[in-house]
């Protein structure tokens, strides 16, 4: 305060009458601040002179900046066949644990919604397990949606429910009539049963799209040292799928697919129209590495941070630091 008056006071005059007024309006203002600091000042001294040091003028705190919130829609299916007159194959027990891991974890999030596309649990189940944030939605086995893949696998059906739910969500957002809260933005697509969210995975998907610029990434799981077995798997998954080998060094796993909804969708809808071509029943994840590698291979991401070692039963939050451990 004493340098700015001291160098308002040796500074040019002002010429014209505006000048000189705000001259006068700021030398009046450095003024009182320089007088205020003075008397603080000289109270201050007077106290520590007594022996009795009087206390620093408060200060005005920072604003803290609101806590930023990462929402999204996590998506998984929990079929079974129980009550499914086009398919024959096994069903799969009715309990708990098939949703379990997932759907702890998303309860620790209340900012994001998750969503069970459901042919498994009665009502009493449902009432259960649903939450404020936590919905499931009843598959009609006589949909269009899901008679498209009627006669398919479990993996591949809940890409075709998946579809219809997300095309309908954006033309009723278009439409301004989705009814839900939040704007679909974020989407992670994950198996059920042993997928668990060890921090919130839309953090990591929004930072790091924000980190490039906003340039969307494809965020998928992978299997650590694929050469073990995942390889041989993988290439004879292909050989059913496609009638040839798999070409490449990395395993992509279709049991996490996350990102933006720009990517999210498009691919959902690619992978639906390659398997309804494909020479078998279960191919999935055979699909979306094909596409994710000829549509975006230099935006993968995959590995640690994102997910954890496949198969290593990292189950503590202190066993692992990545965002999604995956079996």
């Amino acid at each position: 305060l004493v340098i700015a008056f001291a160098f308002l006071q040796l500074s040019a005059r002002p010429q014209s009458a505006q000048e000189q007024k705000q001259y006068e309006e700021i030398k009046t203002l450095i003024q009182k601040q320089h007088n205020e600091a003075q008397w603080q000042l000289w109270n201050l001294t007077a106290a520590i002179a007594n022996g009795k040091p009087a206390p620093l003028p408060a200060i005005a705190e920072a604003a803290t900046p609101a806590e930023t919130t990462y929402a999204g829609i996590s998506i998984i299916a929990a079929f079974n066949h129980q009550n499914d007159t086009h398919m024959r194959g096994a069903k799969r027990k009715v309990e708990y644990k098939s949703i379990q891991s997932w759907h702890e974890s998303v309860k620790k999030y209340p900012e994001i919604h998750g969503i069970v596309f459901n042919t498994m649990y009665d009502e009493s189940d449902i009432k259960l397990y649903t939450t404020d944030h936590i919905e499931f939605i009843n598959v009609d086995f006589n949909s269009a949606a899901y008679l498209r893949g009627a006669n398919q696998s479990l993996n591949n059906q809940r890409f075709y429910v998946i579809e219809d739910y997300l095309d309908k969500r954006v033309e009723a957002e278009a439409a301004k009539a989705s009814g839900q809260d939040e704007e679909l933005e974020y989407i992670l697509l994950t198996d059920a049963q042993d997928v668990t969210f060890h921090r919130n995975p839309f953090k990591f998907m929004a930072e790091m799209d924000k980190l490039t610029q906003g340039t969307h990434h494809l965020f998928v799981g992978s299997e650590f040292e694929p050469w073990k077995d995942g390889l041989r798997w993988q290439n004879n998954n292909w050989k059913r799928c496609f009638r040839k080998p798999f070409l490449y060094r990395e395993v992509l796993n279709a049991g996490i697919i996350g990102g933006h909804r720009s990517i999210v969708i498009p691919l959902v809808k690619e992978m639906n129209r390659r398997m309804m071509v494909a020479n078998h029943t279960v191919c999935d994840q055979a699909v979306m590495q094909q596409i994710a590698m000829e549509w975006y291979e230099e935006r993968i991401i995959t590995g640690y941070p994102w997910n954890s070692r496949f198969k290593k039963e990292q189950r503590a939050e202190d066993d692992t630091l990545a965002y999604i451990r995956h079996k």
